[in-house]
């Protein structure tokens, strides 16, 4: 029978006041809360390892809660003998290493090998690598069996928006344990198995709910251990009637009642509204409806309208007096930041590359046009 051989886990974006929404300084503690949980069930299992594939913190300088957080950790992982082996993400990544500058315990495996005891197995590890150098990185590893990384991959993230392809990893490693895609991952790319175990706690609105640690055996299978994170419900208002039927059900809907068997900081659910954007009062009487009783996120579904007709010498005019650039100012400003990618675009002589400058930026940035997504304290210093 395979025995345990190490946790994996990713993303932990550890921050100050452990909020997760900067803008919504009441919804806070859910990564001290997913930490405190990973720690139990190292325990449980009884793993001899800890892999943390980066990004554990939100930025290179940290305040003190977010150490102490952090510290915690390390030191019950160190009371527990379970070796923690780490790399860096894009966030926190700096020299000397953020997490091995205050505890001595965890070890930084950048561009290095560590034979996990009792297993046949090796280990290489990668922090993140920018896209002018992740392909010689990759390139270079030293031989081992699996990689422990934190890369944004085009093969999850697409050829315009990632850094890094699966395939410059050298063929002889059987594993790929990754971090950066805020989603559980577990699938074969050619032979190698490769492995996502997601964020901690959701990062932004738009993640799963649910979230996972997971458990490799020494015969390199794996299971997925959920984690119990704070309750996420949806609703969906498409007209009038679903609008009342929401209204008068919602004393007792499932997103109003505190979930149990967590801290009380956690215990008030998170709840998104999609709706019909020409609904009338919507969302002064949902929000006057759930009040405090949960994180309530709203999200306007615009409705198609009937296609306008521009007058077709009007559009030659713009194009004639301002070339593409004045067509899309004259006819496309209605969402700015749309228009401002576009005219990047427009103005570009390279639009692949063009394309990959603003994803970065608003990586880099936290970029939020639905201002329901994390924004960092301060911006990150890009690389």
């Amino acid at each position: 029978m395979a025995a345990p051989l190490a946790l994996l886990s990713a993303d932990w974006h550890v921050r100050k006041f452990d909020r997760v929404w900067y803008r919504r300084s009441e919804l806070h503690g859910d990564t001290a809360w997913s930490i405190e949980q990973i720690a139990q069930i190292a325990d449980t299992v009884n793993v001899p390892f800890v892999l943390l594939a980066g990004d554990l913190f939100e930025q290179k300088l940290q305040q003190s809660d977010a150490l102490l957080v952090m510290r915690r950790a390390l030191d019950r992982f160190e009371s527990q003998d379970r070796r923690v082996l780490y790399v860096q993400g894009q966030h926190e990544r700096s020299t000397p290493p953020l997490l091995t500058s205050f505890h001595s315990w965890p070890e930084h495996i950048d561009c290095s090998v560590v034979e996990l005891e009792g297993s046949d197995f090796t280990i290489a590890g990668l922090d993140y690598y920018n896209p002018t150098n992740v392909e010689q990185a990759l390139k270079s590893l030293p031989p081992a069996d699996i990689l422990l990384t934190h890369q944004v991959w085009r093969d999850f993230m697409g050829e315009e928006r990632g850094d890094a392809w699966m395939h410059w990893v050298p063929e002889a490693y059987r594993m790929i344990a990754t971090g950066d895609f805020h989603a559980m991952v577990d699938r074969t790319v050619g032979d190698c198995k490769v492995l996502s175990p997601g964020s901690i706690c959701m990062q932004s609105i738009g993640e799963p709910a649910q979230k996972h640690v997971i458990i490799i055996y020494d015969d390199l299978s794996v299971t997925m251990t959920p984690l119990h994170t704070r309750g996420y419900y949806e609703e969906r208002i498409h007209e009038d009637e679903h609008l009342e039927q929401f209204l008068d059900t919602w004393t007792t809907h499932r997103a109003r009642q505190p979930q149990a068997g967590v801290p009380s900081e956690i215990s008030r659910n998170i709840l998104r509204v999609y709706y019909r954007a020409d609904l009338t009062d919507v969302r002064p009487r949902i929000e006057a409806a759930v009040g405090a009783d949960a994180h309530l996120f709203l999200k306007p579904i615009p409705v198609q309208q009937e296609a306008t007709s521009v007058d077709v010498t009007q559009r030659q005019q713009a194009v004639l007096n301002g070339g593409l650039v004045g067509c899309l100012n004259t006819f496309y400003r209605d969402d700015p930041h749309v228009h401002e990618d576009a005219v990047r675009l427009a103005r570009t002589d390279n639009v692949s590359d063009e394309l990959l400058r603003v994803f970065k930026e608003r990586m880099t940035n936290g970029f939020d046009r639905s201002r329901e997504r994390p924004l960092p304290e301060a911006a990150a210093v890009a690389d």
